[in-house]
């Protein structure tokens, strides 16, 4: 395209004002949708491409690929939360703004290739969207291997955790202990997964005590009140953010982690424990991906198993629905002697 001499062109404004930008809206988040609103699910169509990534040296796990994903709706985006079935196809996902998005992963010789039959459907109450700070969804684990199961539901601003017989029917609290009533806006039930023996974790983004380990609780799916609350911690590795978690078919924890710079955005980590009573131990870090182009705001963890017998992670990028983010889900195995 032709410019005016010494006139900057629209790329680069955008270069310029692109770093001041993306803190901004990293800052504020992504902005409110409407409340009161009901909305039917609706088919998704989501868009695939190849995402350039490379794993840094010692990493513990290898990269099969990485996709970015964009969908044909203004406000697709904001992927928190991520659980797929023992096949690594079907998977459910789950927005900060309290929508759910599910669908299918393709892959093509192995590697990610698309998103396919994918649906979004926000979370109702009373038939209708509860109000934002209500919606705050950041945390998701299903009792059922197949997805169809009750769904658990770790909210960040007024911190709980409500249980969900399936996509369309209301919560009922079943976690909302008087330790979980702190002003710090990012100390919320982050991490959801389901244990071996059908308890649900739920991790805290971060400490309630500075340099202590990750908050933790056990909820009892057998006990139907808000008193099915044991706590526990996870140990915290790194300075970062807890962010998702899961346990593979041999019972380790794997945990998510995130941090964001100023200086040099997102980077994410994966550690992995071993159970050890109500408690964790033998953490160990397995990735520790830098801030770079490679790397984003990651959210959301699912583990499988391959036919092989070989453990995959899912990771899912929350892009606060920020055009300078992305969406971007990872595929990593665990190498098979590890």
């Amino acid at each position: 395209m032709r410019t005016e001499p010494g006139r900057p062109t629209r790329a680069r404004l955008l270069r310029a004002v692109a770093p001041a930008l993306a803190l901004a809206l990293a800052a504020c988040g992504p902005p409110p949708a409407p409340a009161g609103e009901a909305a039917p699910p609706a088919p998704l169509l989501l868009q695939a491409q190849p995402f350039p990534a490379a794993l840094p040296a010692g990493a513990r796990l290898r990269l099969l690929s990485a996709i970015e994903l964009r969908g044909d709706r203004a406000d697709f985006g904001g992927l928190s939360a991520l659980e797929v079935d023992p096949r690594g196809e079907r998977f459910v996902a789950l927005t900060d703004q309290g929508v759910w998005v599910e669908g299918r992963i393709r892959r093509a010789g192995g590697r990610l290739s698309e998103a396919s039959e994918a649906t979004f459907a926000p979370m109702l109450s009373g038939d209708v969207r509860p109000p934002l700070r209500m919606r705050d969804s950041e945390g998701l684990a299903i009792l059922s291997p197949d997805l169809d199961g009750p769904r658990y539901v770790g909210f960040e601003r007024r911190k709980r955790v409500e249980r969900m017989e399936g996509p369309g029917a209301e919560g009922a609290i079943v976690a909302e202990p008087r330790e979980w009533l702190i002003p710090t806006p990012n100390a919320g039930p982050e991490a959801l997964a389901v244990a071996p023996d059908g308890r649900v974790l739920a991790v805290m983004e971060t400490p309630f005590s500075a340099g202590a380990d990750f908050t933790a609780a056990w909820i009892d799916p057998r006990d139907a009140g808000s008193g099915a609350y044991a706590e526990t911690t996870v140990p915290r590795l790194l300075d970062m953010e807890a962010t998702g978690a899961d346990f593979d078919d041999r019972g380790r924890l794997w945990l998510l982690m995130r941090r964001f710079s100023k200086l040099g955005g997102f980077s994410f980590a994966i550690a992995r424990f071993r159970p050890e009573g109500d408690g964790f131990a033998d953490g160990e870090v397995m990735l520790e991906m830098p801030a770079g182009p490679g790397s984003d705001n990651a959210e959301g963890i699912a583990a499988w198993t391959d036919p092989l017998g070989r453990t995959r992670l899912l990771v899912v990028t929350d892009d606060n629905l920020n055009l300078l983010q992305r969406t971007v889900l990872y595929e990593f195995e665990v190498p098979p002697d590890d």
